[in-house]
Parts: C-alpha cells; sequence; structure tokens
C-alpha cells in the first residue's frame, strides 16, 4: 500500500502538471518540505506561511486527514470486534505509538506532493483556485466516494431492494484504502478528457519504477 501511495502521487504530480520528478519542479517541492516540516513541529506557524495557510484554506493540503481517516474507520472495526487477532491488530494501528507514526508518515507524504504541485502551479502563474481545482482533479479525494465506496469504508450502510447490510461488513471487506483503486478510476477518467498526454506520461511511471529496479 505505501509503495502504491508513492507511485499515486508521482503520477499525480505528472497529471497536474508538475511532476515531482522535473527538475524543473524541484524549487517548489523544497519549499513545500521545508514548510511543512516547520509546520509540523509547530502548528501555530501557519500565520507566518502564507501559501500554506492558503492551501490549507483552500482544500489543496488537508493535513492530518489521512491520519484521521484511517482511525476513525479502524476505530469503528475494532469497536466491532469484541476480542481476538483481528481486534488487536484494529488496536494496534490506532491505539499504538507505532501505528500513530506510520499512518503519520503516509498523510505526510501525500500533503508533501499536493503542496509541492500547488507552490509550483500558483507561482507559475495560476490563481490558488486554479491551481486547487488541478489539485482536486489528479489526486485521490477521500472525502467524498461513491454509495459502494462509502460502504467499503465502513462509512455508512448498502442498502439494497431487499436487504440492508451494515457498514461494519464493507469496511472488513474493503478498509479504507479500497477508496484509492476508486479514486483512481476517476483521476484517470478525468485526465483522459483534460490532459491525455499528462496521463501517458503517468502511466509511464509504474513501469519506469519497475525497469529501473530490475
Amino acid at each position: 500500500t505505501y509503495i502504491n501511495n508513492v507511485v499515486s502521487n508521482i503520477s499525480s504530480t505528472t497529471i497536474a502538471g508538475s511532476s515531482v520528478l522535473n527538475p524543473r519542479n524541484v524549487p517548489g517541492f523544497t519549499d513545500a518540505a521545508a514548510m511543512m516540516a516547520q509546520f509540523a513541529t509547530n502548528p501555530t506557524t501557519i500565520g507566518r506561511l502564507p501559501e500554506l495557510a492558503q492551501a490549507v484554506r483552500l482544500g489543496a493540503v488537508v493535513p492530518g486527514f489521512g491520519s484521521y481517516e484511517v482511525s476513525q474507520i479502524y476505530g469503528r472495526l475494532a469497536s466491532n470486534v469484541s476480542s481476538g487477532v483481528v481486534g488487536s491488530v484494529f488496536g494496534l494501528i490506532t491505539d499504538s505509538k507505532v501505528g500513530k507514526a506510520a499512518v503519520a508518515a503516509y498523510d505526510s507524504i501525500d500533503q508533501f506532493h499536493r503542496f509541492g504541485t500547488y507552490l509550483n502551479l500558483t507561482r507559475r502563474g495560476m490563481t490558488p483556485e486554479q491551481a486547487t481545482l488541478e489539485i482536486t482533479h489528479a489526486f485521490p479525494n477521500y472525502e467524498t466516494s461513491s454509495v459502494l465506496g462509502k460502504f467499503l469504508r465502513g462509512q455508512s450502510n448498502l442498502k439494497t431492494k431487499h436487504t440492508n447490510i451494515p457498514a461494519a461488513v464493507g469496511a472488513l471487506v474493503g478498509g479504507p484504502f479500497v477508496s484509492f483503486p476508486l479514486e483512481a478510476m476517476r483521476i484517470g477518467a478525468v485526465a483522459a478528457e483534460r490532459h491525455p498526454f499528462r496521463l501517458m506520461a503517468a502511466s509511464m511511471v509504474p513501469l519506469s519504477l519497475t525497469v529501473a529496479g530490475s
């Protein structure tokens, strides 16, 4: 999942027009890393980081969203599992220092790529709103999902003509990361219409990494 997340972020920066692999975009991502590190150390410094503050206000950057989502979903799962190995695993993810640190690291990678893209696009002339829209199109957005997606993430029951399947069942089957393939389909469809050549370039990222590692 972690590797998929890294590859997805690289592809998303390419689709958004600010590939993290392009040396031209290094300054924006370098500044993003520095500002996010400052914010992570002391969140009150966001008042002295106007670009980050604006990105957060517009929704281009959503610090802590991944951490919150995972803890909420697995917390609901744990509450539906009274004991045993499964319950212990959910508790490890939501309550342990190691689990929380892993989820925070996962989340910070997402936000780094989003903010670096935001900085590069706005510094090239896009308005903050235009840059945020590009990021919304190119990066996963787990705040919205289909009815099936919400069920598989344990957020709502799945109502059919003849039955009502509890959300806990969907969460056990899917979990929080089921949203990734659902969002990947959305991103691909939008990119095929708006930026087909960028999509072709982004599609080469997984293959290039495979070749490099072989």
